[in-house]
């Protein structure tokens, strides 16, 4: 039988609650956890990363109301929403501002469709195991993800390898198998339009966020460029028009603004008007490939 909690939280949920719960109990006695738990905790809240990570959570609100609007979100989306945003919107979130180029757009997207709706929502929201099958279960998966991790190292741990990767796609594949027959089976006790909206609640989620993370990812570029810029410059004090024609010339290609390296650092930098900076950062755009 499927346990669900007063909170709304399946099995699974509560299974992984308690672990993390007991993780985080035995952290808190070990002093070298603590003290990088709270430094990783200080990096969180300054404003370089508290300001953006606010600003991704109310372009979040935003969908959430605008997806009210169109019956495609409710209350009861709140937990998937919240697992979407600690899950997949920070790590979309780490990939923009580490971006050097458009790509990892489609990654997001890709990723979005291939793990989050394709597996996390069969598995989270139609196949439960009762809380004390998952309590066994987890730790036992998450052992097989991390022997498979660790025999990609060294091709002498090939065959434990081959040997996890046989497991879990055994696994998932009887789970996909139970999944398809319990829904052509049992549709009728399913609410088809809430399964529908958790379904794609990932995916427009992801493309909404999409302008969001363009903006974040060439503002990251363009801040790492400017600090090379003014370490390049002698008096580490980089004068205005040098930061006006690398915008102007740059504008929004972000793989141009991050392959903006040495010699050509020092060059621009090294300008001594808007129209000397201006015809150098033409120079970059003309003689680098891919600028």
């Amino acid at each position: 039988m499927t346990v669900v909690s007063n909170l709304g939280m399946n099995s699974r949920e509560l299974a992984l609650m308690i672990w993390l719960g007991l993780l985080i109990a035995w952290g808190l006695t070990q002093s070298s956890i603590r003290s990088s738990a709270f430094a990783v905790l200080r990096s969180v809240l300054t404003p370089k990363l508290s300001v953006p990570l606010a600003l991704l959570t109310g372009n979040v609100a935003i969908l959430c109301a605008v997806g009210s609007r169109f019956d495609a979100w409710n209350t009861a989306l709140a937990k998937d929403t919240v697992v979407w945003f600690i899950g997949s919107g920070t790590v979309a979130f780490g990939m923009a501002v580490q971006a050097k180029d458009y790509s990892y757009v489609r990654s997001v997207v890709r990723r979005t469709i291939a793990a989050t709706v394709l597996v996390e929502f069969f598995t989270n929201n139609i196949f439960v195991f009762p809380l004390a099958w998952e309590l066994v279960l987890q730790p036992v998966l998450f052992l097989l993800v991390a022997l498979g991790a660790v025999a990609e190292t060294e091709s002498r741990f090939l065959p434990v390898k081959r040997l996890v990767e046989a497991l879990l796609a055994a696994f998932g594949l009887a789970v996909f198998a139970f999944v398809v027959w319990r829904v052509t089976t049992s549709w009728t006790s399913l609410d088809g339009g809430q399964l529908a909206r958790e379904l794609v609640l990932p995916l427009w989620m992801a493309i909404g966020v999409i302008p969001f993370l363009l903006a974040m990812g060439l503002l990251s570029a363009y801040e790492q460029t400017y600090l090379r810029l003014r370490f390049a410059h002698q008096d580490r004090r980089l004068p205005w028009y040098v930061g006006i024609a690398v915008l102007g010339g740059l504008n929004v290609r972000i793989d141009a603004v991050a392959r903006l390296r040495y010699p050509w650092l020092a060059e621009i930098a090294g300008t001594a008007s808007l129209r000397e900076a201006w015809l150098v950062v033409r120079k970059y755009r003309r003689e680098v490939p891919g600028t």
